[in-house]
């Protein structure tokens, strides 16, 4: 039986070391991250068992560009955050 190479053993341990963090990352930050995105482009219907249909970016688009009483509520709020942050 051949064994396992020092430069090989500690691969593998660094590996176990850093997996409870990237299981984490997954679970906890990239999983919400994604099903927040999701439901943001999309409409919930609830009376057939929370299906989604998906919308697209027309309310991004709408918010960010075109309606007139967003944009300066907007500049405010990223001129605040810039100064406060």
């Amino acid at each position: 039986m051949k064994s396992v190479s020092f430069k090989r053993r500690q691969a593998i341990q660094g590996l176990i070391l850093v997996s409870p963090w990237i299981i984490g990352t997954i679970l906890f930050f990239l999983y919400p991250a994604y099903e927040t995105f999701a439901l943001s482009v999309s409409e919930l219907d609830s009376i057939k068992g929370l299906q989604k249909h998906y919308l697209g970016f027309n309310y991004y688009r709408n918010i960010l560009f075109e309606s007139i009483a967003y944009v300066p509520m907007y500049q405010r709020v990223f001129k605040e955050m810039l100064i406060r942050t």
